[in-house]
């Protein structure tokens, strides 16, 4: 039954491609009637492939796999039909394909011989290589004469690759078109990137900026909407931590692609925007990014300088239990111009490691309390009446203050902008309001 198949495919494409073949049968042509020599393997194999697209159209039962093309917009075409990417894309086929890496639905390349190869890693490096070598005029190994890497030769010449439409009947660009972001920092990210035209979908505390609120609110932090997730048709979701980890295994489950970050140091953070920036196909604008904040950063440094002492500061992440910075808070803290009182506890990455003792908090003295209670709006009365709170230097001389969430508990750009900033001006107050005032025993 298969070897019927397989001739019949190979029959039906020969007759399609004496049109596109010169009377002797030994040069094809492409599109523009120019000749490409190829060897008889893979004119062969071309031959199969297209009556394989002919047989399929026939009984319409293309394969529901993606198609990835370069920088296409996204059109609308009915299911089953297929499109034609065109052959610069092979790269991108084969990168998209390596990325898979089985975990999701593969990719169906028509216009190659035996299509199946297309969606077994190996053999689509073997033919993209194939391919790279022909271009460059390096002398074709012997694996290259094989149908399915002489194909890709061919292809690579000039001639088409049609591919299947995908799933949910629109071709996919090269990146992601259709992006929900499940915190607020990939959001943001997208839109300082000039990238915000791809987001369709955001999380309910979404702030910054302004505009994307204006998007679909499909999460919370700890739950999300999976109903709207899925009406917005996503290329990928984007989700952040540990936290979302339930989140982002239904969503897999449900045949999504899900992108987790789980940064949680100022360089991790530098480190989100460049792969997210990749991403979408904006290395070089999101390089750009990255750097100018970390410029920001050594500015902010530079001026804490002038601080004739670094305050102790104590910062709060939640109230009940009392939970202490996350370390990029704490490295921003640093930077600010002050000194955090648990840098012992920066590095640990989950909330339950930073859970402190509020008598210990107390023994510690801290100057400075700045809280941040997660989007919860801060009560001073909570902090200034725990017991034995009264005698801490902070509670004595009013220097307990809030930042809200969204600019210091944001592992993005807000907290190396706008909650670094405050930091800073926060610590300058403290340092100015104490001028004069003997006793502070953290030494520049």
């Amino acid at each position: 039954m298969l070897m019927t198949m397989v001739m019949g495919w190979t029959v039906a494409g020969m007759v399609l491609e004496g049109a596109s073949v010169d009377r002797e049968g030994m040069t094809p042509y492409t599109r523009d009637r120019t000749p490409s020599p190829v060897d008889p393997c893979a004119r062969l194999g071309r031959a199969a492939a297209v009556g394989h697209a002919v047989v399929c159209a026939l009984c319409r039962r293309y394969l529901p796999y993606r198609a990835i093309g370069r920088h296409r917009p996204r059109q609308q075409a009915p299911f089953g039909t297929t499109a034609d990417i065109g052959t610069a894309d092979l790269s991108d086929i084969a990168a998209a394909q390596w990325a898979l890496n089985g975990a999701a639905p593969a990719i169906d390349c028509i216009g190659l011989p035996y299509p199946e190869h297309s969606r077994n890693p190996v053999r689509l490096r073997t033919a993209v290589e194939a391919a790279q070598r022909d271009r460059m005029g390096q002398p074709a190994q012997v694996a290259d004469r094989d149908p399915f890497c002489a194909g890709a030769c061919h292809l690579s010449r000039g001639a088409s690759l049609a591919m299947t439409i995908a799933r949910d009947g629109a071709a996919m660009g090269a990146y992601p078109e259709r992006i929900v972001c499940l915190t607020e920092e990939t959001t943001e990210t997208l839109y300082l990137l000039g990238e915000g035209h791809r987001v369709v979908g955001v999380s309910g505390y979404t702030v910054r900026p302004p505009e994307a609120r204006q998007k679909p609110k499909v999460s919370a932090f700890l739950n999300a909407r999976f109903d709207k997730i899925e009406a917005l048709r996503p290329d990928v979701i984007l989700a952040f931590s540990d936290l979302q980890a339930d989140i982002a295994a239904t969503l897999v489950r449900r045949g999504f692609a899900v992108f987790t970050f789980n940064q949680r140091t100022v360089a991790e953070i530098l480190q989100m925007i460049r792969i997210l920036g990749g991403l979408v196909g904006c290395g070089e604008r999101a390089e750009a990014l990255a750097g100018s904040l970390a410029d920001g950063l050594v500015r902010i440094r530079e001026a804490a300088t002038q601080f004739p002492y670094r305050p102790r500061v104590f910062f709060e992440e939640w109230d009940d239990p009392l939970i202490s910075g996350i370390e990029w808070v704490e490295e921003l803290i640093e930077m600010a111009g002050g000194a955090g009182i648990y840098p012992e506890l920066r590095g640990r990455r989950l909330a339950k490691e930073r859970i402190v003792d509020p008598a210990d908090v107390a023994r510690r003295n801290p100057e400075v309390v700045i809280a941040s209670w997660c989007g919860k709006a801060l009560r001073k009365a909570t902090i200034t009446g725990r017991e034995g709170w009264q005698q801490i230097a902070a509670v004595q001389h009013d220097h307990v203050y809030e930042i809200k969430s969204t600019y210091i508990l944001q592992p993005g750009p807000a907290s190396l902008t706008e909650g670094v900033q405050q930091l800073h001006a926060l610590l300058a107050r403290v340092v100015e309001a104490d001028a004069g005032r003997a006793g502070h025993p953290v030494p520049r």
